[in-house]
């Protein structure tokens, strides 16, 4: 009995935190915003020291999106901006390859040694260009909207 509980409470609080999100995007969309960034982040160095990151977000657009590029940036413990051990650079640009329909939510973007270096703690991404399927484009687009 105890575990049904426990199993519904967690049920009940998935979904509300579920209708919360909902209504985040769509104030969101209502304030302009076309893309919301859900998560992500840099993973712990693998053994030969490098750094995959992800990085989860929705299409608020009623476009859909033909490619979706993000700049990222490793920071180390300290918060100082680290380079790449073997290639030498700091920022990379990161391309996910829809398409991405108005309203679709991307959770699987993981991109692979992205950098090389042992000293990699975390990472910042920006939007850095977005093409949509119409032939249109936006880049450095500030209208993205950033779930807490």
């Amino acid at each position: 009995m105890v575990k049904k509980a426990t199993v519904y409470a967690l049920f009940i609080i998935l979904a509300g935190c579920a209708v919360v999100q909902d209504l985040q995007f769509e104030e969101a969309k209502e304030n302009g915003n076309i893309l919301a960034i859900i998560g992500g982040g840099s993973y712990a160095p693998n053994s030969a020291g490098g750094v995959d990151v992800s990085i989860e977000f929705k299409n608020l657009s009623d476009k859909t999106i033909k490619y979706i590029t993000f700049k990222v940036v490793p920071y180390n413990a300290v918060d100082d901006v680290v380079e790449c051990e073997i290639r030498g650079i700091s920022e990379r640009l990161l391309k996910a390859t829809g398409p991405i329909a108005a309203n679709d939510v991307r959770s699987d973007m993981v991109w692979q040694d992205v950098w090389y270096n042992t000293t990699i703690k975390r990472c910042t991404a920006v939007v850095y260009k977005i093409i949509y399927m119409d032939g249109s484009s936006l880049e450095r687009p500030n209208n993205i909207f950033w779930v807490k």
